[in-house]
């Protein structure tokens, strides 16, 4: 078991795993240097009145991959128009608005394989712009043998976790009949092992064989061996008439 789950782990995240790496920010092409702090694997950035240019290419790219990114923004309130502009190479680009405070995502699908050129253009007119952009990933969707080993790792995890249900319910009901059993052992030996006001267990045995014959094996349970009051009465009764 402690070698199963760690494989079946490691075959749900191997298509994760696959694909071209989001390149770092140190080999992004910026277009003023003095704008921008990396820290941590954070781009910051800082521009007033101007505009900022980030530009890097993305190798081994495949149709249909996606790149995402993250990031933090804050515009000052003298800030006629602040805001993020994205270009591909080969593709359609896209604008979003930076407008006060807040948190945007710049998620890029990538219509052709190849090598890829994203450009990252920040913007603010008359005000000042800071933003914290997040190291991105590149997500590449199951294709063949990464689509079979998703598949698998599915069935197997989804068959261990039956296994698993099934045997918790077997276990359960195990302990039910062990409980009962060790019940029933322990009132046998209360019964072989005491005596109930004064008769001995040689007795109580006969009357359990007598009750089970004249049952025929249909299940019984002895409440109490005490002499009925009723037969007392009659003998109180039989006494009073020979007097």
């Amino acid at each position: 078991m402690r070698i199963i789950v760690p494989l079946v782990i490691a075959i749900l995240l191997a298509p994760l795993a696959m694909g071209s790496g989001f390149p770092e920010w140190s080999r992004w092409e910026f277009s003023d240097m003095s704008k921008i702090q990396i820290d941590d694997g954070v781009l910051r950035i800082h521009i007033s009145n101007e505009s900022l240019e980030a530009r890097a290419v993305f190798g081994g790219i495949e149709k249909g991959d996606r790149i995402s990114m993250r990031l933090e923004y804050h515009a000052s309130k003298l800030s006629v128009v602040s805001g993020l502009r994205v270009e591909v190479d080969g593709g359609e680009g896209s604008r979003m608005d930076l407008i006060d405070s807040g948190v945007r995502y710049i998620n890029i699908t990538c219509t052709r394989g190849g090598d890829l050129g994203v450009s990252l253009v920040f913007y603010v007119v008359q005000g000042s712009l800071w933003v914290n952009v997040s190291s991105g990933k590149i997500v590449s969707p199951p294709r063949g043998v990464e689509s079979g080993l998703l598949i698998s790792g599915v069935g197997i995890t989804t068959v261990f976790i039956v296994l698993g249900l099934l045997s918790g319910v077997m276990y359960a009901f195990g302990a039910l009949e062990r409980e009962e059993r060790e019940e029933k052992e322990e009132e046998v030996k209360d019964v072989a092992n005491a005596h109930v006001n004064g008769i001995p267990p040689e007795d109580l045995v006969a009357i359990m064989a007598a009750i089970q014959e004249y049952m025929k094996g249909r299940k019984f349970r002895i409440i109490s061996v005490k002499p009925s009051p009723w037969k007392y009465y009659g003998r109180l009764v039989s006494m009073r008439r020979w007097r």
